[in-house]
């Protein structure tokens, strides 16, 4: 059982460790890409040992771009995910912005009624206070 687990964990250790990024990957397939034109030069005849280098740096080639591919694609489907998630987050900020500018609009009628209430109010002292004075030359005047 432990070497079983000693396995499974090395495995992993070696899957993590032996990652490599696109960059590395990218310098990796131009050195192997700048040895096959060099075996494979326009107009030379190859031998058998050429043939089969050149047949091996062809097949770490595919292998390299098929990482390439793989960690593109990868990247690819970060991005697809988060442009959903900015796009998610730009439409909860759209609605959240439709909801202030509306309570905006709501606190503005407020205050607008307000202050003609209050221009009410004080036109109606005015006019009790004049009323008032009116009243009491009446008073003292009957009096």
């Amino acid at each position: 059982m432990k070497k079983v687990i000693t396995l499974i964990a090395f495995i992993c250790f070696v899957n993590f460790a032996s990652a490599e990024t696109i960059d590395s990957l990218k310098s990796r397939r131009e050195l192997l890409y700048s040895k096959y034109l060099d075996i494979n030069i326009p107009g030379k005849q190859l031998n058998k040992t050429e043939t089969d280098n050149s047949l091996s740096l062809l097949k770490e080639l595919i292998i390299i771009d098929s990482k390439i591919i793989k960690e593109f694609s990868t990247a690819d489907k970060k991005f697809k995910e988060y442009d959903s998630k900015i796009n998610t987050l730009n439409n909860e900020n759209d609605l959240l912005s439709r909801e202030l500018s509306s309570s905006t609009d709501y606190i503005m009628i407020i205050n607008i009624a307000g202050g003609i209430i209050v221009v009410l109010l004080i036109i109606s002292l005015i006019m009790c206070f004049n009323y008032y004075i009116k009243y009491n030359k009446l008073r003292k005047g009957i009096k």
